[in-house]
């Protein structure tokens, strides 16, 4: 199913990049050169709260990069969107590389060997590294001053595995040790963890102060 949604999603962002520009509303060349606001969203590029710079390079053209925390730690990334395509539904590509975390003090459940046996864990877990590309669609709404409000949907698409592991080389239970490498998270904590990981449906909420002149 997830790989038939990227596929869609894929199929609709380059439809909508090829579509011809006949109709498309003039180019502004007086829109403000840089945006500074502030975003929140489900599996994009702000994470639950976050920050952006926006960079208009060309005409119709706008490099942002992007801040933020989520559930899978700080992430940082960079995007473009293009307003040459459509009037009112803009194309956006992005990568978000989240940092994940060390030792993160949350209480979990784990296993061990495949065993039925469920021991509470709270020495620490590492969420690694991910890299994440976005595929999405933007509406603009622009005030009078140049400031916008941005709705943006669309994929975030994981280029390698989310991956948690316990941050201890093992644990002690009852006298006997076990190795890292033996132990895994229940049903329930894994799915935990798919919720948290930053890739999945994409939306994006911003909104962005125009700076400079109009």
């Amino acid at each position: 199913m997830k790989q038939l949604v990227i596929a869609l999603l894929c199929l609709s962002f380059f439809k909508l990049s090829a579509q011809p520009v006949d109709g498309v509303l003039p180019v502004n060349k007086s829109n403000p050169p840089v945006y500074i606001g502030v975003g929140s969203g489900l599996y994009g590029k702000f994470g639950l709260i976050g920050a952006v710079i926006g960079i208009r390079v060309l005409p119709e053209t706008l490099l942002e990069l992007n801040m933020g925390m989520g559930g899978w730690g700080n992430k940082a990334g960079i995007s473009l969107s293009n307003s040459s395509f459509s009037k009112k539904w803009l194309p956006s590509v992005g990568y978000t590389k989240n940092f994940g975390a060390k030792k993160l003090p949350l209480a979990t459940q784990i296993t061990y060997q495949g065993g039925t046996t469920t021991i509470d864990y709270s020495d620490g877990l590492d969420y690694n590294d991910v890299n994440i590309l976005h595929l999405g669609i933007q509406r603009q709404w622009v005030g009078k001053r140049g400031n916008k409000f941005v709705l943006e949907m669309g994929y975030s698409i994981a280029l390698n595995e989310p991956n948690v592991t316990i941050s201890a080389d093992g644990i002690i239970f009852y006298n006997q040790f076990i190795p890292k490498k033996d132990i895994t998270f229940t049903n329930q904590q894994n799915r935990i963890f798919d919720i948290l990981s930053p890739n999945g449906i994409m939306l994006n909420l911003s909104y962005q102060f125009g700076i400079g002149k109009k």
